[in-house]
């Protein structure tokens, strides 16, 4: 199966080229980035640097405003639009969706934070064994993960392994 990412993020600064890096080379084929804040085209390049044509880049404009308008459930989300950000969460990964089934012909599409990772699990170096046991179900659609928040206690000397 070809697997896609989608998150929505700001302030990311110096963490988005480890982002891009480590999840391309898991195995993610197209990285969807919504960029909250339109001044954030440093952040916006640098994704694009290390992602290359696997990264999709979009800011919050009125481009992409108008574009959620076409989206299911955008009625009752509308009010919402500038004072939740989970509201343009939503908006955004749906947004993606649409994007990953129609023109890049993605089976699955993962939604995560900036500050988060998806990880495989120890010794695991690709996620494609995963997605493609997920994908031979042939009722499983949707695959809910938990999120396991972690602050480490001390410094790690690899912290930066995929920055150059």
């Amino acid at each position: 199966p070809r697997i896609g990412l989608v998150c929505q993020l700001r302030n990311a600064g110096p963490r988005i080229a480890s982002f891009i890096k480590y999840h391309i080379t898991i195995g993610f084929e197209r990285i969807y980035l919504y960029f909250d804040d339109g001044s954030e085209i440093e952040d916006a390049d640098i994704a694009k640097l290390h992602g290359g044509n696997k990264v999709h880049v979009r800011f919050r404009d009125e481009t992409l405003l108008n574009e959620w308008k076409l989206l299911r459930g955008y009625s009752k989300m509308a009010p919402f639009i500038h004072t939740d950000v989970q509201v343009r969460q939503m908006l955004n990964a749906l947004h993606a969706f649409s994007i990953a089934q129609t023109t890049d012909s993605l089976d699955w599409l993962l939604h995560i934070d900036s500050d988060e990772l998806f990880y495989p699990g120890n010794s695991i170096t690709s996620i494609r064994p995963h997605f493609a046991r997920l994908h031979a179900r042939p009722n499983c659609a949707v695959f809910t993960y938990f999120n396991f928040e972690a602050v480490p206690e001390c410094y790690i000397q690899n912290i930066n392994f995929f920055v150059d």
